[in-house]
């Protein structure tokens, strides 16, 4: 059964902004980055990975994304079927 909201009851949802900070450790939300390059110098393939990433972990991730980075749309050419008018202020070749 659907409650049709009274205009007298108060609404129990309020949007409140996002915290910038987790209370209980203070630490920022949105991590630092650092760029890491799944191509080669000439064919770029950057991604970015949080700096709080341990160094075995962020090794292990970028073995797991190098391994992986042929699933990755680098260009809009790889991605059959998108319309460029949706996605190139200016025009795309």
């Amino acid at each position: 059964m659907i409650k049709e909201l009274d205009e007298e009851e108060p609404f129990e949802d309020e949007v409140h902004d996002a915290p910038t900070t987790l209370e209980v450790e203070e630490q920022a939300i949105v991590d630092k980055l650092e760029e890491l390059n799944l191509g080669t110098s000439e064919d770029l393939r950057p991604i970015f990975v949080s700096t709080f990433l341990n160094p075995s972990e962020e090794e292990s991730d970028h073995q797991l994304l190098l391994e992986y980075k042929d699933v990755f749309a680098w260009t809009y050419k790889e991605m059959p079927g998108l319309d460029p008018k949706n996605c190139c202020l200016s025009p795309c070749s």
